[in-house]
């Protein structure tokens, strides 16, 4: 007789990732010429880094020391860089982690938590790891397109929530609400906890982050993450700022250890030379106009986005994706989720990258991937 787990967890979907076919080419030479746009990772990682996590091998304890439990000079670089005091940032192994731990701290059994649909599905699993209901809400009559009102009504609609969660941008819409929206949310329900999961803010226009809003709104989470404009998805940092009573509950279950000295050096490094991170940002940008206005002048299908990333739509994504596969370049396939029938999504890096991601569309049959024709 096999052990069962607990109903609830049971019953769980898992979250579906895409292929890691890549850790498994051999050829040095092949993995080089890989493009791999399927996870919204940076294209590359700064200089900086390596030299600094090199220097750091030589300490004496650099392996086999556990790591600084309380992240201090991590969490001080983090509240320097967001105008706020380090008692209102908590770091973790990882934005993922961060969030799953709210999750845990404030979710029960029964406890009803809305989500935008489409949206990013590991917070899902999450909290109904915890035992929640959940809630997929398409916020406006598009599924492409965000409505803060239409949002808000039909969470008025749906009773009591327990806890609300938002990407800012939109992953993998890529859509932005703006400041007053976000005010607007956190005034119309002052008794929920509000979670914006700010992983790809960088690339957004203005960069317009929801962290100042926690000295007004004390139900207020946001989550923001080193994978994507800073490049350590590898080596998986992220934090959660809120008020300060808030994070002495989520350090009852944050485990420390968790986060390795590489990765808090690695980010401690990188907001010290914020201008660098700003300059590839600034390159991905770029990337992401030129690519969007050529493959639309091609008769492609692309959304705008304020990500590092975008959906486009084509005829027949298998085969568009199996094109691309051939020549090294991996993608998302979003086409099965609900409301984004036909629909692939792909990360943007600077035009030198998105130049060979549009010879690659160009060189497929006519008709394949153009649909705006």
């Amino acid at each position: 007789m096999s052990l069962k787990p607990v109903p609830h967890i049971e019953a769980l979907e898992e979250y579906a990732v895409t292929s890691q076919d890549v850790w498994r080419i051999e050829d040095p030479h092949h993995a080089s010429r890989v493009l791999k746009l399927d996870w919204n990772e940076s294209p590359a990682v700064l200089d900086i880094v390596r030299q600094r996590l090199a220097e750091f091998l030589a300490h004496p304890g650099s392996i086999n020391w556990y790591p600084d439990v309380a992240a201090l000079e991590l969490s001080k670089a983090i509240a320097d860089h967001l105008g706020l005091s380090h008692l209102q940032v908590l770091p973790f192994g990882g934005s993922d982690v961060a969030l799953e731990t709210v999750a845990r701290t404030y979710l029960g059994p029964g406890d009803p938590v809305v989500l935008v649909h489409p949206g990013y599905d590991n917070f899902r699993l999450y909290a109904e790891a915890c035992g929640a209901r959940i809630h997929r809400v398409v916020p406006g009559p598009d599924p492409l397109a965000f409505s803060m009102s239409a949002f808000i009504d039909a969470i008025r609609a749906l009773g009591p929530a327990r806890l609300i969660y938002l990407i800012q941008p939109n992953n993998p819409v890529g859509y932005l609400a703006s400041r007053a929206e976000l005010i607007a949310l956190l005034q119309a329900f002052p008794e929920t906890a509000i979670i914006v999961d700010e992983a790809y803010i960088e690339f957004a226009e203005g960069e317009p982050t929801a962290a100042p809003l926690i000295t007004q709104f004390d139900h207020l989470f946001v989550a923001r993450s080193f994978s994507k404009a800073f490049g350590l998805a590898g080596l998986r940092l992220g934090y959660v700022v809120s008020h300060h009573r808030n994070l002495a509950h989520l350090r009852k279950l944050r485990n420390g250890k968790n986060l390795t000295m590489f990765a808090q050096i690695a980010g401690t490094t990188l907001l010290q030379n914020i201008d660098l991170v700003r300059q590839h940002v600034a390159r991905v940008k770029a990337g992401r106009r030129w690519f969007t206005d050529a493959y639309r002048a091609r008769g492609g299908t692309i959304l705008d986005s304020q990500g590092n990333f975008a959906l486009v739509r084509v005829a027949d994504p298998q085969e568009v994706i199996f094109r691309l596969k051939m020549e090294g370049i991996y993608v998302r396939d979003r086409s099965s989720m609900r409301g984004l029938e036909g629909m692939l999504r792909l990360t943007f890096g600077p035009p030198e990258i998105m130049a060979r991601v549009l010879a690659a569309f160009e060189a497929m049959p006519d008709g394949l991937w153009q649909t705006a024709r």
